[in-house]
């Protein structure tokens, strides 16, 4: 479920050559974020955030891909969510696939 309320929005972070690494050969592929990637300050209690996901859109749209956290962050009010460079690692297409 993706976080709401407490100044949460989602964060524009383009799908380039800047913001995230090319996909690593294989079955399946994999792609990784290479800049840091900061929210604005919670003004309510997030909760615990355990995953992250990549949309189309900054509201609605259809999730392009999305990945478990290597460890879950609490997030209360005051705090400020940053994922540092590398820290988001995503696999692209089915793990059954074969390329």
């Amino acid at each position: 479920m993706e976080v709401t309320g407490g100044s949460y929005a989602r964060q524009a972070f383009t799908r380039n050559g800047t913001n995230w690494g090319s996909s690593t050969a294989g079955a399946p592929s994999t792609i990784q974020s290479l800049v840091d990637l900061t929210f604005p300050e919670a003004t309510a209690n997030w909760g615990t955030v355990t995953s992250w996901g990549y949309f189309t859109a900054s509201s609605g749209g259809s999730v392009l891909f999305f990945a478990a956290l290597d460890t879950s962050k609490a997030i209360d009010t005051g705090d400020t969510a940053k994922f540092v460079a590398g820290s988001l690692v995503a696999q692209l297409g089915d793990p059954g696939d074969t390329y």
